[in-house]
């Protein structure tokens, strides 16, 4: 299998020879309440080689990551509940956990931005941006990013199961500690 790099990065050629030239186009779901961004920001990726399914609102969003495939995901964090870009963000790395995703905030809180990091974000943008500098961070990402390998999911009594000897001896010892600092009870 070759891969042939054509002047832009979002589209590649796979082919065992060279005589079947198929481009292979990266889409992206694009979620903002903000007609006016979600439009410019389309628009701008469009015309350098994604496909791009813009999405409104959350609950449009949601209905796209589980009926559509995404390569990669760009969210406003805010609209118009704060919590609003982190759902979609959960439910894309549940549903789809290979995609690239990139959450877009206006607002550089470091609460929200240790959040994003902690739902696996693997950018977050600060608006302003220039649009054009979008395409070349998503080409750059796409370029680099590795599967994510999934942890396999363990029932809380297997847990619990396997660690009880621990669990004890450790609630023992605090158990243990705060009796001696404890007075004695009149």
């Amino acid at each position: 299998m070759v891969l042939y790099d054509v002047a832009q990065t979002t589209r590649c050629y796979i082919s065992e020879d060279d005589s079947d030239r198929t481009p292979v186009t990266h889409k992206v779901l694009l979620v903002d309440d903000d007609d006016a961004v979600r439009d410019m920001m389309s628009v701008t990726l469009e015309r350098k080689g994604f496909d791009v399914v813009a999405a409104p609102s959350v609950a449009e969003a949601l209905r796209l990551i589980t009926t559509e495939s995404f390569d990669v995901l760009i969210t406003d964090l805010h609209m118009p509940n704060p919590a609003d870009g982190f759902t979609v963000v959960t439910a894309m790395r549940h549903s789809q956990p290979d995609a690239l995703t990139l959450l877009v905030s206006g607002y550089p809180d470091v609460q929200g931005a240790m959040a994003a990091i902690l739902l696996e974000a693997d950018e977050i943008i600060v608006k302003p941006f220039e649009a054009g500098k979008l395409a070349e961070l998503l080409r750059e990402k796409m370029l680099i990013r590795k599967p994510n390998t999934r942890m396999e999911k363990e029932r809380v009594a297997a847990i619990l199961q396997r660690c009880t000897a621990s669990i004890v001896e450790d609630w023992l010892g605090r158990v243990k500690t705060e009796q001696r600092t404890q007075p004695p009870s009149a």
